[in-house]
């Protein structure tokens, strides 16, 4: 049944069914959207940090190219979607701009109703191709750095032996001092002379029982 030939009162309910649909669909892409931001900024913030990471604790890629390139890839990435911010922030302030000017217009008769609804679904499609261009760059430099470093793994799993980390230095270093300090100790124990007698001890003669004071002859 076409709108033209709906009873009014069923109008009525099929104009709320599309309001509130609108606001669904309208409230749902704006929170994917957003949700797809952030993602994009997560996953080329981390990798840019796991990055940093690795060029860091193995020298022996720093000669390599390709993860200078795999890093810058991740900043762009993450600068590409500091400017997706830009741009929306600026597009939203232009639609708000123009609406408020288009109410004015339309409070003071200088535009009728179905003039300003128009315009404003107009200038509602302008300017999207930039925000979709933004975030599909970034996307794009993330798999691209990722791919990157997926294809040079190999470099990062065969690092040379005498790359130890240095954890694992710093216990070897800590757990031969050790050794090497308890060593002396114990044999200086081992070799301890025992301490001498106490001077007022009282000497005894094996043959005979403990001499005694002379008794005192004087009466």
């Amino acid at each position: 049944m076409k709108r033209s030939e709906t009873p009014p009162d069923s109008l009525a309910v099929r104009k709320a069914y599309i309001d509130l649909r609108w606001k669904q669909l309208s409230d749902l892409s704006i929170n994917w959207g957003d949700e797809a931001i952030k993602y994009l900024l997560f996953v080329n913030a981390g990798a840019m940090a796991g990055a940093l990471s690795f060029i860091g604790a193995m020298p022996h890629i720093r000669q390599s190219q390709w993860p200078l390139t795999a890093l810058l890839l991740f900043a762009l990435g993450v600068v590409i979607v500091g400017i997706y911010h830009a741009v929306r922030y600026h597009r939203t302030e232009w639609l708000f701009r123009r609406w408020r000017q288009s109410v004015d217009a339309y409070s003071s008769d200088q535009l009728d109703w179905n003039d300003l609804a128009d315009g404003d679904a107009a200038r509602s499609k302008k300017w999207n191709w930039p925000l979709l261009v933004l975030a599909y760059a970034s996307l794009l430099c993330f798999f691209s750095g990722l791919l990157i470093a997926a294809q040079n793994f190999h470099e990062i799993t065969n690092a040379p032996p005498k790359e130890v980390s240095h954890a694992r230095m710093k216990a070897a270093a800590t757990a031969s001092g050790t050794i090497t300090n308890a060593a002396p100790g114990a044999k200086a124990g081992s070799e301890r002379e025992p301490a001498p007698a106490h001077s007022g001890a009282q000497r005894t003669d094996p043959g005979s029982g403990p001499t005694s004071a002379p008794a005192d002859t004087k009466r």
